[in-house]
């Protein structure tokens, strides 16, 4: 009976091993209502998954998914301590609205602050007078707010006349549009018609003619001083002296930082130049100030030497402080000027004159900043010999009492006033 029974439990036990085995070995398949591609829908059979673990996962992914939607959908944001979080955005603040003083780019300097070195009745404004330089400006449409009304703002109101020349009419600059395809490939083209504009327009009425770029700084009293050894008459011309990459036995002036050309010689690069291809590039080319050298030379026009007589560089076709920094605070790409240079550039101060003409790559701010320190910074006392001032301590005293503080002068006041009352306590 015990054997019996034995049996019968080993017979179940088997069937219900077997039972397991076929469950665990059934493959589940995926309802498929769509006749797709059968590699893209196979009878998905996962062998050996129990119902119970499929409806588990099944279960967690669904309720991860509900989770997803229902979290709030803010991006992760950086702390101040490194960490992320999730936090609502406040709304961006109003626009600010500045008062008209401030947004008066091109009265800026000359409304607000008054120029001590180079006011009417200084040497600067009498040298101006007798030479005069028109100032044409490159720009184009997308830099009048960025750049032109900031050159126009600084130093291009120290030209006799100044003028941008864009691809886009601005009456409040003003710009010229040139009416030019937009590109720096077509420089030359546009090079040629504000030569012949200004030929038709203003030859007769001034003595040089200077091209600059909107991102240049130039000095305009220090321009006018090279130039006052020369007559307008010659064909002669200025810039930074570049060695060509285009041909071996030429020099160019780069045209970044600008070049000067006398009266004479866009007389003549109009009449008998631009319009001849013997002599002048007939094409489209970014290589500008390359060809207006080829041309000007063809033409018999010197590339004059605009150093001072010192050796020292007046034009700087790049950022000046690459020049005037350590050797050692340098990378190895900024020593391009050095390289192309067609006279040698000293590094460290000696390598800019005390009269320095024009500086390329100066942006914005910079150029501000170049316009307070050169017309309203002084350094009291640094370039005054002794032997002319002999009483310069007293005078200096004098000077330094009348440019106290307001606040102090005022404390002063009181303190006298109040000194027959009582004591001021402090």
């Amino acid at each position: 009976m015990n054997m019996k029974l034995n049996m019968n439990n080993s017979n179940n036990s088997s069937n219900t091993f077997g039972t397991a085995q076929h469950v665990l070995s059934t493959k589940i398949r995926w309802p498929c209502k769509f006749k797709w591609p059968s590699k893209w829908c196979p009878p998905m059979g996962l062998p050996n998954v129990h119902p119970f673990f499929f409806g588990f996962f099944l279960g967690l992914l669904v309720d991860l998914i509900i989770l997803w939607l229902l979290l709030p959908s803010s991006p992760p944001v950086v702390t101040a301590t490194g960490r992320q979080g999730v936090r609502e955005m406040p709304p961006p603040p109003p626009p600010v609205k500045l008062p008209k003083e401030l947004m008066g780019y091109e009265t800026y300097f000359n409304k607000n602050f008054t120029y001590p070195f180079n006011s009417r009745g200084s040497v600067a404004h009498e040298i101006a007078k007798k030479v005069r330089v028109f100032c044409w400006i490159f720009t184009y449409e997308n830099f009048h707010e960025t750049r032109a009304r900031h050159v126009k703002a600084t130093w291009a109101q120290h030209c006799t006349k100044f003028m941008f020349f864009s691809s886009k009419e601005d009456p409040s600059l003003p710009a010229i549009d040139l009416q030019i395809p937009l590109g720096r490939q077509y420089i030359w083209r546009r090079t040629k018609k504000i030569a012949k504009y200004i030929y038709e327009h203003f030859l007769n009425d001034y003595d040089w003619f200077f091209r600059a770029d909107d991102d240049a700084y130039v000095v305009m009293e220090n321009l006018r001083l090279m130039l006052m050894p020369y007559s307008p008459k010659e064909l002669i011309y200025f810039g930074c002296k570049l060695r060509t990459t285009m041909y071996a036995d030429r020099v160019f002036p780069q045209g970044g930082s600008g070049y000067v050309m006398s009266r004479s010689a866009l007389k003549l690069l109009v009449e008998r130049g631009l319009d001849n291809p013997s002599v002048c590039f007939d094409g489209d080319s970014l290589e500008e100030d390359q060809f207006i050298a080829v041309c000007l030379d063809n033409l018999g026009v010197k590339l004059g030497d605009s150093r001072d007589a010192k050796f020292r560089h007046r034009f700087f076709g790049d950022f000046v402080g690459e020049s005037l920094v350590p050797i050692s605070l340098l990378e190895q790409q900024s020593f391009w000027l050095q390289n192309l240079s067609y006279y040698p550039l000293r590094q460290g101060p000696e390598c800019c004159s005390d009269y320095a003409i024009s500086f390329h790559y100066t942006d914005v701010k910079l150029m501000y900043l170049m316009e307070y320190l050169i017309y309203h910074l002084d350094a009291y006392g640094a370039r005054t010999p002794i032997r002319t001032r002999p009483n310069f301590w007293t005078e200096s005293q004098r000077f330094a009492l009348k440019n106290k503080g307001p606040d102090e002068v005022e404390l002063l006041i009181k303190k006298k006033s109040d000194r027959r009352v009582e004591t001021i306590p402090f």
